[in-house]
């Protein structure tokens, strides 16, 4: 309240005072007061419920904001690619590794015979485990991108942007799916690379798993 405000409100409340007074109502100045402070506070009591009724009726709920977003899910395309791409090439180039030191090993005549054989057990993790891993990663990111998906809505104006990036992403994998095709026919690491079935499985097919999972987030992002 400003001090003007208060010094207006102080001279009404004694003009109500002596008008109370002068039509013989009250005779002394404190009872006076007393009804003209309680007269006040009791309409202003009604004036605050009245004011909140009418703005309940008349201002309506706010509806709950959805989130919008411009990037969407088009970088998880990516991150499969980037992801899938490596750990293929890691677990090749690291199985090559193991398999030649192994071959080393076993010709080795003294060399004992149970670090031969562990030392084959632990090459042999790369086709059993590692190999059939790569399927399993690609299954979760896949399950991570969808869901992340549903949490967002992007604006219909931004699916011309989606698409045109989903096109490039998908070169992007050919492009890589090809790469490492080719290193797999090195003559250093074919005899290898044909051991890793699952892991070829994945990156021959990279450019159409990028495809259909882009089809599928397209459709959960822009559904509504």
């Amino acid at each position: 309240m400003t001090r003007t405000t208060h010094v207006r409100c102080r001279y009404n409340t004694i003009k109500r005072i002596d008008e109370l007074i002068k039509n013989g109502e009250f005779s002394q100045r404190s009872e006076a007061l007393d009804k003209v402070t309680d007269t006040y506070v009791r309409a202003k009591k009604l004036e605050n419920v009245m004011t909140l009724g009418m703005k309940n009726i008349f201002t309506p709920p706010r509806a709950p904001r959805k989130r919008y977003g411009k990037r969407g899910s088009v970088q998880d395309l990516m991150y499969i690619i980037v992801v899938m791409f490596i750990v293929g090439l890691v677990g090749l180039i690291g199985f090559t590794i193991s398999s030649k030191f192994m071959d080393k090993v076993t010709t080795t005549d003294s060399m004992p015979t149970e670090a031969v054989t562990i030392g084959n057990q632990i090459n042999g993790y790369y086709t059993s485990v590692y190999d059939k891993a790569l399927p399993i990663i690609l299954i979760g990111m896949c399950v991570v991108a969808i869901v992340l998906a549903t949490l967002v809505r992007v604006h219909p104006a931004f699916i011309v942007f989606f698409i045109i990036a989903w096109v490039f992403i998908i070169i992007i994998a050919g492009v890589m799916s090809n790469a490492y095709v080719d290193i797999a026919a090195n003559t250093q690491l074919a005899g290898y690379a044909t051991s890793m079935n699952m892991t070829m499985f994945v990156l021959k097919w990279l450019p159409w798993i990028v495809g259909v999972m882009g089809a599928v987030l397209m459709f959960i992002l822009y559904k509504q």
